[in-house]
């Protein structure tokens, strides 16, 4: 099993609004227990739904932070 990492992510639900997450990095090792926990709107199922590949194919735009 190979690690998952996730360097500078930025997603925005369009072009015109401002950046959901901004400049995310996130690495899980293999057998790993990981938690992701915040407040509510802090985009955990954004960041959950960008892991499963279903977006941007349904909705918003994907950049690498500087």
């Amino acid at each position: 099993m190979t690690k998952l990492e996730i360097r500078k992510l930025n997603f925005s639900y369009g072009s015109k609004n401002s950046d959901i997450l901004r400049d995310v990095a996130l690495t899980l090792a293999p057998n790993s227990f990981n938690l992701l926990y915040g407040p509510s709107g802090s985009g955990k199922s954004t960041l959950l739904k960008l892991m499963a590949g279903l977006y941007p194919n349904f909705s918003g735009d994907i950049t690498q932070g500087d």
